[in-house]
């Protein structure tokens, strides 16, 4: 839990600069493709406890 905690920070972390697209935020973040279910995981639940949001217009990802 403790690992899962370290990597949503870093998303949060990451955000917290500046909005970006999903495909900035994943490599921004250090995700290729080979663990890329785990961060669309994360950020899932980013958007589920309303951490982050999706501006649709835009298509980028910030804090809330």
């Amino acid at each position: 839990m403790v690992n899962i905690d370290s990597k949503k920070l870093n998303i949060l972390q990451v955000l917290k600069e500046t909005p970006m697209s999903y495909s900035d935020l994943k490599f921004k973040c250090g995700y290729r493709k080979e663990n890329s279910r785990e961060f669309v995981n994360l950020l899932k639940l980013g958007l589920r406890l309303n951490l982050i949001r999706l501006e649709r217009e835009s298509r980028t990802y910030r804090i809330i």
